[in-house]
């Protein structure tokens, strides 16, 4: 009750840092780190380590509750800093606006990714039946993420503008990601016809052919479900390098060095998962501030498909329920788990 009431008060919580540095300086490191150890730490945090945790887990269960054990720890960066963008106009999405990295945290990105492992491996002893919890912007540079989640969302607005008349259709260009409806279909007459208002087409025949080829159900419409599944970001650069205008989804498009990184994340998220699958820990990915947030939600959707197919699922996706369409959002998912075949 006093832990709690402490915390109520508001100009401990502004002023904490300068609270805690003086009392370093006042009563020394380990005074203060004993008290804040029997205090605020053993009220919040399970333990340092498997052997302290174990107990706590134990209390826990015999109440009915399960953990999310989430590993309080990061790698410490090289010093490095990244430099800025450079613009390279010979490539698609290499436009101004476009982020062309010299990135020297992969080896932090690596780190990281064997701290998320021991978590896991931290969960198999604590508590079996419980969760290991990640952060995907620890394992690449969240700027490289960002990238992701404006190509993922101009992959959404073409999906759009492909299956409207742009003349009498809304911009939906200033609407919130979730809340942009996407129920609808797109027939082969439609899709053809705004096809190529927005990118260069030698042969009528390639587009009835990629419509045949993203028409997956083969009954004359495409859903935006079939649409994702067919428009992949590592092959965003074909489309836009065709764009006829140089606009929104040609910026979009990542350029060689990004997808290379994207390459990276998910080498590191696949080692990470397969020792999760290994050993049976399911692991649940923390859904994070929302420039990253499509991102997130197409690697996890990804990682889905590979790891909830057996008997024992292993990749759980966190809904940020207060945000606008994010029921629809869920309903989607749910139904791309059933049309896939994978647990939700």
């Amino acid at each position: 009750w006093l832990i709690l009431q402490t915390c109520a008060v508001g100009w401990i919580v502004r002023h904490c840092d300068s609270l805690y540095n003086m009392s370093i300086k006042i009563l020394r490191p380990y005074i203060t780190h004993e008290i804040l150890r029997h205090g605020l730490f053993n009220h919040f945090c399970a333990g340092e380590n498997v052997k302290e945790i174990i107990p706590r887990m134990e209390h826990l269960r015999k109440y009915g509750v399960g953990g999310i054990l989430d590993y309080a720890a990061e790698a410490k960066d090289d010093g490095e800093p990244i430099k800025a963008p450079k613009a390279e106009e010979s490539a698609a999405g290499a436009s101004l606006t476009a982020r062309k990295y010299d990135y020297h945290g992969e080896k932090i990105c690596d780190a990281n990714a064997l701290i998320f492992m021991d978590a896991i491996r931290a969960v198999k002893d604590a508590t079996p039946d419980g969760f290991a919890a990640i952060k995907l912007s620890g394992l690449c540079d969240p700027r490289l993420m960002e990238r992701m989640s404006s190509c993922l969302i101009q992959i959404t607005h073409l999906f759009w503008k492909i299956s409207h008349d742009p003349a009498t259709s809304k911009d939906i260009s200033k609407s919130p990601y979730y809340a942009i409806d996407r129920s609808f279909t797109v027939d082969r007459d439609t899709f053809k016809a705004n096809w190529i208002k927005f990118f260069n087409v030698d042969d009528d025949d390639d587009v009835q052919k990629m419509f045949d080829k993203i028409d997956t159900d083969n009954d004359g419409v495409i859903s935006y479900l079939e649409w994702t599944e067919h428009i992949k970001l590592s092959g965003i650069n074909d489309i836009a390098s065709s764009c006829i205008n140089r606009g929104p989804m040609y910026q979009a498009a990542l350029i060689d060095e990004e997808l290379q990184l994207y390459f990276n994340l998910i080498d590191r998220v696949h080692r990470i998962l397969g020792l999760a699958q290994e050993l049976g820990v399911r692991v649940m990915v923390d859904a994070e501030w929302i420039d990253i947030q499509p991102a997130i939600d197409h690697l996890v959707l990804t990682l889905q498909r590979k790891y909830n197919k057996g008997d024992q699922p292993i990749v759980f996706q966190t809904y940020q329920t207060y945000l606008k369409g994010m029921h629809q959002s869920v309903l989607r998912d749910l139904a791309r788990s059933q049309r896939q075949g994978w647990y939700f």
